[in-house]
């Protein structure tokens, strides 16, 4: 039996220009028994087509649409877009070995992501129906020729679906500890962590441009830095790697440090140092003891998970930003990131304005920055442009 559902009389343009999500309050009716995760025929209210997704009840986004065509949803279905994102990716990044294979709802397949790690290929599922869809994205890779392969369902996006989390090897032999090379760095992760993502791959390109934007403001490089959410340390890698003698890496979970240690050792560098604190506390205790700075780098967390919790998370970007930027020198940088797809340009550029008025400085703009081209955007699923980089300089008193 087919199984199928009816949107409500009144929708949304936004379903109609191409976004795929179909909330709760959206559907009129559901036909036919549907597990979790099933995909469904979805039509308008007078009987129109509209394409097939897959189901969750347990979820607020009760459909997520991943063809607008009457096709089957399959292992050719499932090869084809793999084989088209991988397509994608050779025109752009021929040259790399690490990079976004596939990216979700930019790829056509919203909830499965694909990071390649030299051999090592770790892919997730964020939803009952990319779960569904797994083992046949799995075939596709092997296909490809893939030797070494990790699920790591660990998203947090999984709890709103009501799906465990997990990590599993399931081709190759994978250790705990995988290296992998970015822009001559050579980094050493552990694809059995539980963190999610484990390594910001999106942040690569903002890295290496940070790191010779920074070179040029201080030339001689005789300054410290100083990398909040510093994670397996790649802007503060990029900045040792630049020429700066002094860079002091932060981070909140310590076992970040051994891997940082072995980066470093392999550039044959030192003058750098680990700290395992809170980003929000060192830079308040700073500001008290008057500890000023030439460069900080601020890498946070999305710092919320839904619309609705924006105005928490822009409070959390604000202070964060605000004290980096009153102990900043003047003519010091900040570089700072949002990955949230909640969060926009506007409210942070807003945000900088805000901050700008409280510490009674300029505040210059010299670089906006977003997501390589590993991690399309799709200019009708704002979803898919999450991450903003700017890199800012303190400038007169007001």
């Amino acid at each position: 039996m087919i199984k199928q559902a009816r949107l409500s009389k009144h929708i949304s343009r936004r379903i109609s220009n191409g976004h795929p999500y179909i909330y709760q309050n959206e559907i009129d009716n559901i036909k036919g028994e549907v597990e979790k995760g099933e995909i469904v025929d979805v039509f308008t209210f007078s009987g129109q087509f509209v394409g097939k997704g897959y189901y969750n009840p347990d979820s607020k986004i009760i459909i997520r649409l991943i063809t607008r065509s009457n096709e089957r949803i399959d292992g050719n279905f499932v090869d084809k877009k793999l084989k088209a994102a991988l397509a994608y990716r050779n025109k752009f990044l021929s040259h790399e070995q690490t990079y976004r294979l596939f990216n979700g709802l930019s790829d056509g397949i919203s909830g499965i992501s694909c990071d390649r790690f030299d051999d090592l290929y770790c892919v997730s599922s964020s939803t009952a129906g990319g779960d569904r869809l797994l083992n046949r994205f799995i075939d596709s890779l092997v296909e490809m020729g893939a030797q070494r392969i990790i699920i790591r369902n660990t998203s947090a996006g999984r709890k709103k679906e009501r799906i465990d989390t997990y990590i599993q090897p399931v081709k190759g032999d994978i250790s705990h500890i995988q290296s992998f090379e970015i822009n001559g760095i050579h980094y050493s992760v552990d694809p059995f962590s539980q963190e999610d993502p484990f390594f910001y791959l999106e942040q690569r390109e903002n890295a290496v441009h940070f790191s010779q934007i920074a070179k040029k403001v201080f030339p001689h490089q005789a300054v410290k830095v100083y990398d909040f959410f510093a994670g397996y340390g790649q802007f503060g890698l990029n900045m040792l790697k630049e020429g700066f003698k002094t860079v002091e890496f932060l981070d909140s979970d310590g076992h970040y440090g051994p891997f940082i240690n072995k980066s470093a050792q392999g550039l044959q560098l030192d003058g750098y140092t680990f700290n395992a604190c809170n980003a929000f506390d060192y830079l308040h205790r700073m500001d008290i003891e008057n500890d000023k700075a030439d460069l900080i780098i601020l890498d946070p967390p999305p710092f919320t998970d839904s619309r609705k919790k924006k105005g928490r998370a822009l409070n959390a970007y604000k202070e964060i930003n605000l004290r980096a930027l009153k102990i900043l020198k003047k003519g010091g940088l900040l570089a700072t990131g949002c990955p949230s797809q909640n969060v926009s340009r506007e409210d942070l550029e807003m945000m900088f304005y805000s901050i700008a008025s409280d510490i009674k400085h300029e505040i210059h703009i010299l670089y906006r920055g977003s997501q390589p081209l590993d991690f399309p955007v799709k200019i009708n699923i704002f979803e898919t442009d999450f991450l903003k980089f700017y890199i800012l300089m303190k400038g007169e008193s007001l």
